[in-house]
């Protein structure tokens, strides 16, 4: 009589999985993000002192430092932290790509999930409205043989409410 469902609820464990690794993932990528900033940040300290020195040096040290060569040592030392915050800003570039395909990936998951729990709704409600007219169809075919016994139920019910 009952026909197997193609509606039926599915097993959520395999998506339950997949939003725990995309969690681990998306934790992962976060982390990565924080350090490259950082690392960014520190680079930009030093480029920052070392152009402060460059710059706040009275005329006799500059002189000095041309002569001794601390002032290409400074330069040379400039142009690679500009090297490394290039560097490092596209590979922040790149894990924020990384991390807004991630994002949209728990997008994608998010909906697979709630297409799983509509489809769920949907099998519930179906089954609910199944048994509701099974039961209103054995109502009404009982009616008959139940309806010469009413009154009897009646009165068997107040008389044990009357006790």
């Amino acid at each position: 009589m009952n026909k197997p469902d193609d509606t039926a609820p599915h097993d959520t464990a395999s998506l339950d999985t997949l939003f725990r690794q995309f969690e681990e993932r998306y934790q992962g990528e976060t982390s990565e993000v924080r350090a490259l900033s950082c690392k960014m940040q520190d680079v930009m300290g030093v480029t920052e002192a070392v152009l402060v020195e460059l710059d706040n040096r009275p005329w006799w040290k500059r002189v000095w430092h041309r002569l001794s060569g601390r002032t290409h040592q400074l330069e040379r030392l400039n142009y690679r932290n500009q090297l490394k915050l290039q560097q490092s800003s596209l590979l922040l570039i790149t894990a924020i790509a990384r991390q807004n395909r991630m994002i949209m990936d728990g997008l994608r998951l998010t909906l697979d999930k709630l297409e799983r729990v509509e489809n769920d709704a949907r099998y519930l409600r179906e089954a609910v409205m199944r048994a509701e007219d099974r039961r209103l169809r054995r109502a009404a075919r009982w009616a008959p043989v139940v309806a010469p016994f009413k009154r009897c139920w009646a009165w068997l019910r107040a008389q044990v409410h009357s006790h």
